[in-house]
């Protein structure tokens, strides 16, 4: 196979991710896309493009749903293959062989799919589960981090996914990348300008974790908070109320602002102005 390998280049990477993904994480009951991306010099036409998919070691090809563009003009292509409702069991390698002209090269992507039962996997995500606040105007950082018992080797990965308008789960849209340690490692996910009702940020996310052939993931809810202004900040960002019982909610104040008006407000309920002190202001 090597001996045709000639003027192509090739990448392998999930369809959305804008970083080369060789190991995607993915959870019981997902849509997957893998696609393969590729460039050429040889100013080729489509029909001088091949693409096969194989899976696993055997020579089982998996072309039945695989969707293969070439823009002749830029020499660059790309091939798609989806995978629906995925189980643990679809777990595997996927091998992307592509042919143009008298060139050939091919590249793998390892498949992981792990269940929603967080069982014991020698993976630790810390926090499992966070609220993460969204502000209109800098940018948004979600992280995830985590601890292995064993070294991850060479296959390491952080996989973004997010729950849409459609009740799917689908790969968000923003940056994304992670680096390794021999104790764990660390992902994140990144969007540039957020605007709060004005792009779908917010909103449930997981972070799938594959450290060799284990997974775990951890979940995120973004949530867009409103600007609070430059001498003004909550104690806390989130209150946990029990029914029945009283909830002090606290905003801190500078020592020397000064205001004309103050309230609170759940929803567009404005409750009566009452100020209460501790003798001094915080």
């Amino acid at each position: 196979l090597r001996m045709f390998r000639r003027n192509l280049s090739f990448n392998c990477w999930n369809v959305v991710s804008s970083f080369p993904e060789p190991v995607v994480g993915a959870l019981e009951g997902m849509n997957v896309n893998l696609t393969c991306v590729f460039t050429d010099d040889q100013r080729a036409r489509a029909g001088e493009v091949t693409v096969y998919w194989k899976r696993g070691n055997g020579n089982s090809v998996e072309n039945h749903n695989a969707v293969t563009t070439w823009d002749k003009d830029a020499q660059i292509g790309n091939s798609i293959i989806t995978l629906r409702n995925i189980t643990v069991g679809d777990s595997d390698k996927f091998t992307c062989l592509v042919g143009v002209g008298w060139s050939l090269d091919y590249k793998y992507i390892q498949l992981r799919v792990g269940n929603w039962e967080r069982n014991d996997t020698g993976i630790i995500i810390t926090p499992t589960t966070a609220d993460v606040d969204m502000w209109d105007g800098p940018p948004l950082r979600v992280n995830c981090s985590s601890t292995t018992q064993d070294s991850c080797g060479t296959i390491y990965s952080v996989t973004w996914w997010k729950w849409n308008s459609a009740g799917l789960w689908d790969k968000p849209k923003g940056r994304s990348n992670a680096w390794v340690t021999d104790q764990g490692g660390m992902g994140w996910y990144n969007e540039t300008q957020p605007r709060l009702g004005e792009s779908e940020s917010e909103g449930k996310y997981i972070c799938i974790v594959v450290c060799g052939m284990q997974s775990s993931y951890g979940e995120r809810e973004v949530k867009g908070r409103a600007h609070l202004g430059q001498g003004m900040r909550p104690s806390h960002g989130v209150y946990r109320a029990v029914a029945g019982s009283p909830v002090i909610l606290m905003c801190k104040l500078d020592l020397g602002m000064t205001f004309s008006e103050f309230g609170w407000w759940f929803g567009e309920v404005i409750f009566s102005k009452q100020l209460n002190t501790r003798g001094k202001r915080d």
